[in-house]
């Protein structure tokens, strides 16, 4: 689209965009869409060693991949958190201080990422292996895991949120 390569074109000959001279001009740009910040906060709730996971819905975004509890792209971050893991996965939850700080982009959002460790103080269907469950982190990589929670993950290797005041 940048630089055609004209002379080498099989069509060059019965080229309309070359007869005209106009070329360089196609093919016509399309407005980008504006991006979008957003918050998206997960909670990291550990036991013995493990982590909890929760697999999506089937569907085309991410369908039926695990991750962190985590709130959706139109959620309003942490104050939503609670709210969400309830309603989505009948989970409750105590958020307690930011432990992780990524960053990520799908398609025009621009997502900040922010893990939570968190207590669990309720999770019906824990014994729903194909819902929820808890992975040690050696073998997160054997499942389809979301490229956004391995951010988080590797983040809690390596401090690096400032102490509050």
């Amino acid at each position: 689209p940048r630089k055609p390569a004209c002379p080498a074109c099989p069509l060059r000959r019965s080229c309309r965009a070359r007869a005209q001279g106009i070329v360089e001009q196609l093919p016509e740009g399309r407005a980008r869409r504006a991006t979008v910040a957003v918050t998206v906060a997960a909670a990291i709730i550990e036991r013995e060693g493990r982590v909890l996971l929760v697999r999506r819905p089937e569907g085309p975004l991410l369908g039926r991949m695990w991750e962190l509890p985590q709130t959706s792209l139109e959620s309003h971050g942490l104050p939503d958190l609670a709210r969400e893991l309830q309603e989505r996965h009948g989970l409750r939850v105590v958020p307690g201080p930011l432990v992780t700080r990524a960053r990520h982009a799908i398609t025009f959002r621009r997502i900040t990422l922010e893990g939570y460790r968190s207590r669990l103080t309720r999770a019906p269907g824990a014994d729903d292996p194909e819902r929820l469950r808890w992975v040690a982190p050696s073998a997160i990589g054997s499942l389809p895991v979301s490229s956004a929670t391995r951010k988080l993950l590797r983040g809690l290797d390596s401090p690096q949120l400032p102490l509050p005041l």
